[in-house]
């Protein structure tokens, strides 16, 4: 698991960063996933090990 802070965000601060550009999330990938590609996407994930999905 990632040693950095956790951090918090409202959804106006979410989308100011999104418009600049401050986020690495592939958002247009992320829409166009599948339930099923999502679900094992999270269970492949070493930091979701223990979700019962």
């Amino acid at each position: 698991m990632s040693e950095e802070d956790i951090r918090r965000y409202t959804l106006a601060e979410l989308r100011k960063m999104v418009e600049a550009g401050e986020t690495h999330t592939d958002w247009e990938r992320l829409r166009n996933m599948t339930e099923e590609e999502l679900e094992r996407s999270i269970a492949d994930d070493p930091d979701w090990c223990d979700l019962i999905v």
